[in-house]
This record gives C-alpha cells, sequence and structure tokens, in this order.
C-alpha cells in the first residue's frame, strides 16, 4: 500500500507537475502538486531525507488520508477529463499534463536533488559497460554458431552441410558482426 500511495503519485507529480495556463490537464498537474506540497514541506527536502519525508506520510494515519483522498480526488477529474475526448484530444491532453510538469515547483524541487555531477561522471562507465556486453554477446553468437556447425548432437542434415552452405552461414554471420560493429561505431560517435 505503502509504495502505491507514494509512488505513484510522486511519479505521476515528477511527470505531470504544475502548469500557469488555465487548462484542464494544466489544473490537474497544479492540483496534483498541491497534494503534495499539503503532505510534504518541500523547502525542507533533500536527497538524504527524501524517504523518510515521504514515510511520514505513510506512518500518519491523517496524512496518508488526507494525501490519497486528493490525489484520487485529481485522478477522478483527469478521467472525467478524458472520457470526454477523442484519441487526438487525449493525446494533446496529456502532452500539456507532461509539459506542465517540467514547469512546476514539485517537480523543480525534486529535480534539485538529482545529482547531475554524478550522472555525468558514470555515462563513461555506462558506455564501457554497453561495449562489454555487445562484445560478449558478439562472441556468444559466433560460439553458438561454431558449435552448431560442428555439433554432432544435431540431426544428420545439419551435419551433412556443403562447403558452400557453410560458407553461407559464415557470411550472414560476419554481416551480422558488421551490423554490431556499426552499431559499436555510432554509440562511439554518439559521446
Amino acid at each position: 500500500m505503502k509504495s502505491i500511495l507514494l509512488t505513484l503519485p510522486l511519479s505521476i507529480v515528477l511527470l505531470y507537475g504544475c502548469g500557469n495556463s488555465t487548462s484542464n490537464a494544466e489544473l490537474r498537474a497544479n492540483a496534483m502538486c498541491d497534494c503534495v506540497k499539503d503532505a510534504v514541506d518541500l523547502s525542507s527536502l533533500t536527497a538524504i531525507n527524501i524517504e523518510d519525508k515521504f514515510d511520514d506520510i505513510d506512518k500518519n494515519a491523517d496524512k496518508q488520508v488526507k494525501f490519497s483522498k486528493c490525489i484520487f480526488g485529481v485522478f477522478e477529474e483527469m478521467t472525467k477529463d478524458l472520457d470526454n475526448l477523442k484519441q487526438e484530444e487525449k493525446k494533446a491532453y496529456t502532452k500539456t499534463l507532461l509539459k506542465a510538469g517540467i514547469d512546476c515547483d514539485c517537480s523543480d524541487k525534486l529535480m534539485d536533488l538529482i545529482p547531475f555531477d554524478l550522472l555525468k561522471i558514470s555515462l563513461p562507465f555506462m558506455k564501457s559497460e554497453l561495449e562489454r556486453t555487445i562484445s560478449r554477446n558478439q562472441e556468444r553468437a559466433q560460439e553458438s554458431v561454431d558449435e552448431t556447425i560442428t555439433d554432432s548432437s544435431y540431426p544428420d542434415e545439419m551435419n551433412d552441410l556443403s562447403a558452400d552452405d557453410l560458407d553461407e552461414y559464415q557470411k550472414e554471420i560476419d554481416e551480422a558482426m558488421k551490423e554490431a560493429e556499426r552499431a559499436m561505431e555510432e554509440l562511439n560517435n554518439g559521446y
């Protein structure tokens, strides 16, 4: 229950936030942010205490009920808004809601807590891990093909392949390897 009551609204507030226009989507985003503001003092929120601050809602039955009613009230209004819209209008509504989230107090405060410097430091590590994974997958693919070609446990038709058939398999493997190398090159060029 705790994870549903806290994670879902927090995620929605991060995504949908609050805007300044009078559209229903932006009004709903404002309302969600207000629910969070009523439950948590955003001015005292830090990366260290964020979990404790939201745990306080779970520990306080009155806050939990008030927060839940507030968020679910906004959800009900959003449902009513969406019920009367066509597919394209629902899409526009959702886009407006998402855009409003970028500009709101709640989202702004939560983004202040993201350690962007650590993200920048970790990007080279993530890139090298991705490169290692691609390399391992290439090696495994080659080993699998080699085993398939030489494994005598396969039906006779696999063992009776002609040299031309084996050459064709090798060409397919070579093409797959080239494609993987092109992907690695694109990845390297992107950083």
